[in-house]
């Protein structure tokens, strides 16, 4: 028994860091439901606007597991945790663990639109996801493009989709872009900005319905107004990853809760990210 942690992403890569730094042998087992090497999502803008740039986003290495003697276990979920036992399951294996951290991540939280499942509506949160853009890009004329949510990923996602000579439209449902991170006033001066860099912004709308057939052709907005698009990116915020502790009995509200040193109610088991 080891080290387990659950997911590759910031946390889990530092803490493999950090229990490197003092313990260069005891086993460290991570697992990813992607089958990719720890990448940075921060990256993914740079990937975006240049498809060459993919490896950009490897920002610890491709030989990051080998370097760091970790045994990755990849393109699997955890199916549960039992803490009794000290065990998690994973596809059909059962891994033991002396110290567990989740660090899980988020995923997108879709909002309530009707149509979602159009062909051509992204979301913007993973490389998988980048991948998806890329290969719509290649193979579909694109000339408008809408982006849903005004806060950093979403105007991310406009910024590199700009590298691709189209017509982008941000759409935020309050009164400026950048909400958590802006007050109002500031938010208004970065909101005259994105029109003189080709970003057009409608503001205190949303999305009800995406138009189309089998594939996104335009969006019917709050205020009635209809928007041609030839893709849709999904940006409306993110939620934490919870199904992994799921009948566990490890304590939740809005996350995991943990005491201020990253501890669950159960002990062994860390959680962070």
């Amino acid at each position: 028994m080891g080290y387990v942690i659950i997911g590759t992403g910031g946390a889990g890569v530092s803490a493999v860091e950090a229990i490197r730094k003092y313990d260069k042998e005891t086993e460290i087992i991570m697992i990813s439901n992607e089958d990719v090497p720890p990448y940075s999502a921060c990256l993914l803008l740079y990937y975006l606007e240049d498809e060459s740039k993919r490896d950009v986003v490897f920002w610890k290495g491709k030989d990051f597991y080998d370097r760091m003697n970790v045994t990755p276990i990849l393109g699997n979920d955890v199916k549960s945790i039992q803490p009794e036992n000290k065990k998690i399951v994973v596809g059909d294996e059962s891994i033991e663990y002396d110290k567990l951290l989740i660090a899980a991540g988020g995923s997108v939280a879709l909002p309530p639109v009707e149509n979602l499942n159009k062909k051509g509506v992204f979301t913007f949160k993973t490389l998988y996801d980048t991948d998806n853009m890329h290969n719509w890009l290649k193979t579909q004329k694109v000339e408008n493009i809408i982006v849903l949510g005004g806060g950093s990923i979403g105007l991310d996602a406009a910024e590199g989709l700009k590298k691709h000579n189209v017509n982008i439209t941000v759409i935020e449902a309050i009164d400026r872009v950048l909400p958590r991170m802006l007050d109002k006033e500031m938010g208004i001066i970065v909101n005259d900005i994105l029109p003189k860099n080709n970003v057009q912004v409608r503001l205190e709308n949303t999305i009800t319905k995406i138009l189309g057939t089998d594939k996104v052709e335009g969006a019917k907005l709050t205020d009635d107004t209809v928007l041609d698009a030839d893709m849709l990116i999904i940006t409306t915020g993110v939620k934490p990853n919870l199904d992994v502790v799921k009948e566990s009995g490890i304590k939740t509200n809005s996350g995991i809760i943990v005491n201020e040193y990253l501890e669950t109610n159960m002990p062994g088991i860390y959680a962070a990210g």
